[in-house]
Formats: structure tokens, sequence, C-alpha cells
């Protein structure tokens, strides 16, 4: 009796997952409501950062990073810089 219960029971919750499935297949996509998002250039996810290598200090009062510099016409470096922060 007990195996019964448990066969009807997963029975059951895969046709209710299955319908389920099915309804989200048909109903259609919602849109966002600006339209279609902005398409971005793939050199933008390649491009190297203007910050980067972010660290917290230890009692939680600076933060370092690295950011590229470039002196006297040279290549641009990276150089580390650390910024004191305030409040919360």
């Amino acid at each position: 009796m007990n195996i019964l219960r448990r066969t009807t029971s997963f029975n059951l919750s895969v046709v209710l997952v299955g319908a389920a499935l099915a309804i989200a297949l048909v109903l259609p996509t919602p849109v966002h409501a600006a339209g279609i998002p902005k398409a971005y250039p793939v050199r933008d996810f390649f491009s190297n950062p203007e910050k980067a290598y972010f660290r917290l200090s230890a009692d939680g009062r600076t933060l370092g990073f690295m950011q590229p510099v470039s002196v006297d016409g040279a290549p641009r470096r990276l150089n580390v810089f650390v910024q004191p922060l305030k409040g919360s």
C-alpha cells in the first residue's frame, strides 16, 4: 500500500511539472518595458578596465586598486593607488 502511494504521488508530480513546462513554453516571453536591450560592441568586453584588482584593507579604512597611467609620453602601465574610505 505504501509503495502504491509513493508511485501515485510521484506520477502526479511528474504530470504537474510537465504541464507547467508545457504552459511556460506556449506562453509568449515578456519583452522588456523599454524594448530590446542595448547592444554592446564586442571590443567593450575585452578592453582594458580603467581600474582593476581592488583590495580592501584589513581594518576597512582604505581601498587599494591598480589604474593605468602614462608618464611623459611613455607607454601606459599599471600603478597602485590607495584611497581612504569615508563613511559606510
